[in-house]
This record gives C-alpha cells, structure tokens and sequence, in this order.
C-alpha cells in the first residue's frame, strides 16, 4: 500500500497503520488486554489458520488435504469455542459489539471459502453456528458489501492453486 511518499506491505501491518492513521472508529479494543488479546488471534490467524486453509487449497496429494482438512477443523473448533464462545459473548463480532482488526483479518478468509467446499469438497461445518452467524453479520455490513466478490470469483481465482497441472 502507498500512503502519501511511504509504502507500508502484509496485511496485518497495513490494517494497524489504517487504523492508526484513520482511528475513527477505532478497530482495536481500548485497553492493553484487549489489543494484545487482538494481537493473538491476528497472529493465530496469520501462522496457523491461514496455512491450513492454504495447504488445503493447494496440496494435491489426498493425504496430505485430509490432514490438512483435520488441522483446519480443529481450528474452526478452537475459533467457535474460544473466540465465540468467550470473547464475543453475546456480540456479532469477535470482540462483541464493535467490529475490529480481528474480523477483518479472518473474513477475508471465509469469503474464500467457496474454494474449499468446490475444490476439496469441505464446506464449512454446520456445527460451528456461532461462525456462521458471525460471518453472516459481516456479509450484512455496507462496507463489506461494497467490497464484496461473489463465490464464483473465489472458485475461478483458486482453481489454478486448487487443481495440478499435469506435466
């Protein structure tokens, strides 16, 4: 990303200078917790989501996507109980009331996910309501929807990662 005469790169480090730079609303919590706790899960999304799904999506090798398709259902667990189940409480985003860094880092990978259910035939599970519900909330947000590409994008974009070339 340019900003003025500076370039800023990665994703996570792009969202903190956004909303360092554009801090209304403010998309970390107020307190120290609440932004390390948002810290976490950035982390977590970038070191141990992000490769599941990818190496999903990618691995030709049948084995390999069923160990790939359990470490991702594992994930999806931990997200449902630890992430919803506490942290959002009641709320529709990560954090409860207020959208944060947090849910966009993850939406973007559930926006995806079209990929896996076409590709690797692992559509995201129904019992993880609480993910659903949070993805359905920031479907619903005028500015996702202004942004937002529909699953055949997704499915076209990912069918060269998702299918071995033959050689």
């Amino acid at each position: 990303m340019v900003h003025g005469d500076r370039r800023v790169w990665e994703s996570a480090v792009i969202n903190e200078y956004l909303d360092e730079v554009f801090p209304n609303p403010p998309l970390l919590p107020n307190n120290a917790i609440g932004k390390a706790q948002a810290r976490i899960w950035i982390d977590f999304a970038n070191t141990r989501f992000v490769p599941a799904f990818s190496s999903l999506l990618r691995s030709p090798d049948i084995q390999k996507q069923e160990e790939a398709k359990k470490e991702l259902y594992k994930h999806l667990e931990f997200i449902e109980n630890e992430a919803f189940g506490k942290l959002s409480k009641d709320g529709p985003y990560w954090f409860g009331e207020s959208i944060s860094l947090v849910d966009f880092t993850f939406f973007p990978w559930f926006e995806r996910w079209a990929a896996l259910k076409k590709y690797r035939d692992f559509p995201l599970p129904a019992e993880f309501t609480r993910i659903k519900q949070w993805k359905h909330a920031l479907k619903e947000r005028d500015s996702v929807k202004a942004i937002a590409n529909p699953k055949e994008f997704y499915i076209e974009r990912y069918a060269k990662f998702a299918t071995p070339v033959a050689v």
